[in-house]
């Protein structure tokens, strides 16, 4: 198993999922930043390079979908960037998301913390 640091961003409107996905992520030896809204992470993602990023699907503010595109651009399609979703269920467009290719992972919650320290250290 790969045991480097890496930088995790994690973007959910609920502050007990940012919570423990935080608290998994940094047990292993992780950096992880939070976000609460997806505005919020646009707006500062120029200052993070992250490795891995965790976003919820059902934002309150515009759509994790959209924030994963958006990211995807402002990175320039960076294949070495890992994209999950977060969801509480699967959601009704489900087909259009594995066939758009942005997220790399779709993770249902609650998220096994082990199975997201295993998809963390392989990415």
């Amino acid at each position: 198993m790969d045991n480097e640091q890496k930088s995790i961003v994690v973007i959910d409107d609920d502050r007990m999922i940012r919570e423990m996905l935080t608290v998994g992520c940094q047990a292993v030896g992780h950096q992880v930043a939070t976000y609460a809204s997806g505005i919020e992470a646009l707006e500062n993602f120029a200052g993070d390079s992250p490795d891995f990023v965790l976003i919820d699907y059902d934002l309150p503010d515009v759509s994790g979908l959209e924030v994963a595109r958006q990211l995807r651009s402002v990175t320039n399609g960076n294949a070495s960037l890992v994209l999950a979703m977060l969801t509480g269920a699967v959601p009704s467009d489900i087909s259009e998301i594995n066939q758009s290719k942005i997220f790399d992972h779709i993770l249902i919650k609650p998220v096994s913390i082990v199975r997201l320290q295993k998809l963390i250290e392989s990415s």
